[in-house]
């Protein structure tokens, strides 16, 4: 699509009052975006199906809209568009229902061909969810796959913030526009800023100045699954937005992982009511990729530990990414209290051991 093309089309989607639907058919309607922008034809949009309060919006929009300086501003902002008929548009993306018309982006647009896994979840993880991620990310990392996510509290920047610290691209699909006071009052600007310095890539189909809304952010958990080859949930509530994403995924013939959880625990409702829907329980980052058709992966095998003693080994045994209080490993030990206490400052040292939220502990 050419430079003029882009801005008519950019017209368009300015117009609040236009729905996605409406708009394709005016494209399909007119040769071109320009060509509809220029000659409006009241009695043939009527005929296709537009109602007179939508054509007088559409009239009265054309005639306000400084598309030329509305056009220079998202320039100045540094924000490029693309649209659906160029060849920077992702193919699998054009396979979803209502796929956007045009995508507005800051960074390495080049992700968007790249194998991704979008990874979401809950904007309230436990450790248990942090350290999930943890132990996959260098895996997943390994494959090469970028990780997709929508840049919010929680799973979403954990996961983006995994990403940059395995050396991983990172793409961020927000339900707004992506012009400066918009990323700068966003609660994850600093992760944002992070993503940009390291080659990844923000996305949206809103224009610049666009606010999000209640409906914003359903519509983006589309396009988040449609650019992926599968979705990892790694917790959701039972009301948790991360649901929505892999229903989405699973209408668009998507790969849906999840990590099976706490029975006890309310981030782990969602999740574990995927698996009885059908979702792949994933409990090693293996399973993602052998789903996912990866022939060949490169993962360090880990090294053998050479443990001081019995007591060591077995509390290492003992521990897993679940966390467990002191007392209750000293009891299924079998060992003293003090002693066990003791041990687990040393293994610390080692690495074999981290303490989380609460005094708990965990496998390190």
């Amino acid at each position: 699509m050419n430079n003029d093309e882009h801005k008519y089309l950019f017209g368009f989607l300015l117009i609040k009052e236009l729905t996605p639907a409406k708009l394709r058919l005016l494209l399909k309607t007119y040769s071109s975006a320009k060509t509809a922008w220029q000659n409006f034809d009241y009695d043939k949009l009527l005929a296709i199906g537009f109602d007179e309060q939508i054509i007088q919006s559409l009239i009265i929009s054309q005639k306000t809209i400084d598309l030329e300086r509305e056009w220079k501003t998202m320039f100045d902002e540094e924000i490029k568009m693309i649209s659906y008929q160029d060849a920077e548009y992702p193919e699998n993306l054009k396979e979803i229902t209502s796929h956007p018309l045009a995508l507005f982006y800051r960074g390495n647009i080049s992700l968007l061909k790249e194998k991704q896994l979008a990874v979401v979840g809950t904007r309230k993880p436990t450790s248990y969810g942090a350290q999930v991620i943890e132990k996959f990310f260098p895996v997943l990392a390994s494959a090469g796959l970028t990780i997709t996510s929508g840049m919010a509290i929680g799973i979403d920047s954990l996961a983006h913030n995994a990403a940059l610290q395995n050396n991983q691209k990172t793409i961020a699909v927000l339900g707004e526009g992506l012009c400066q006071k918009n990323l700068a009052q966003h609660s994850q600007r600093i992760l944002a800023e992070k993503i940009l310095q390291n080659n990844g890539l923000i996305v949206t189909e809103y224009p610049p100045f666009f606010k999000a809304n209640r409906f914003t952010f359903p519509a983006r958990n589309r396009i988040i699954s449609g650019l992926s080859l599968g979705v990892l949930v790694v917790e959701a509530s039972e009301k948790s937005g991360s649901l929505i994403t892999a229903h989405r995924a699973l209408e668009q013939n998507r790969e849906v992982f999840t990590v099976p959880g706490n029975i006890f625990s309310n981030q782990s409702i969602g999740t574990n009511s995927l698996i009885k829907e059908g979702a792949l329980p994933v409990t090693n980052p293996t399973d993602i990729l052998l789903a996912l058709n990866f022939k060949t992966v490169s993962i360090k095998n880990q090294e053998k530990i050479n443990y001081e003693d019995e007591m060591e080994a077995k509390i290492h045994m003992l521990l897993d990414l679940q966390p467990i209080h002191i007392d209750q490993l000293s009891k299924k030990s079998g060992f003293d209290p003090i002693a066990v206490s003791a041990k687990i400052s040393l293994m610390e040292l080692k690495g074999l051991v981290r303490k989380v939220e609460g005094g708990m502990l965990i496998r390190g």
